[in-house]
């Protein structure tokens, strides 16, 4: 996991080719940009979603094999729980095509940040992560969801 602030984004320029190209298009995003999937290079995209965050997410904890999350907020902020991999019970085994396994919300301890007011999280395979948690009450967000393959082509 990586949490930092946008503005950094040139730190990550030799990290990863991928990561820094969907770290530039996150720069770039304002209130305007559209909801949707917005193509990057390779098999790489950001989704653009609006949305009210949750009070109790009932999905849980989710995690990938193939793709890095990128999660940031172009508008309003929300909590993200964290835990990893190896210490969820994974309830809804891994899909391929959707790219995403879940786990229970057990209430076990875990680590929490919050992303918004420029502040992005980059999620590896390991990372399990349950987003969308409300600061406070439920509020608007407009955010997005980079996919970055973990493994350049």
């Amino acid at each position: 996991m990586i949490y930092d602030n946008i503005s950094n984004l040139e730190r990550y320029r030799t990290l990863h080719k991928g990561l820094y190209e969907a770290l530039k298009f996150l720069a770039s995003c304002d209130a305007t940009v559209a909801a949707g999937r917005h193509p990057l290079s390779g098999d790489n995209f950001v989704n653009v979603m609006d949305y009210n965050t949750l009070e109790v997410n009932t999905v849980g904890f989710e995690a990938h094999r193939r793709y890095i999350d990128i999660q940031y907020c172009i508008t309003g902020e929300e909590r993200v729980a964290l835990r990893q991999l190896p210490t969820l019970n994974i309830t809804t085994p891994y899909n391929a095509e959707r790219d995403v396994a879940f786990a229970a919300d057990d209430h076990a301890p875990h680590d929490e940040v919050t992303i918004g007011n420029g502040y992005f999280l980059i999620l590896f395979p390991n990372d399990g992560h349950m987003p969308q948690l409300a600061i406070g009450e439920p509020a608007p967000v407009k955010k997005a969801i980079a996919k970055v393959e973990e493994v350049e082509r």
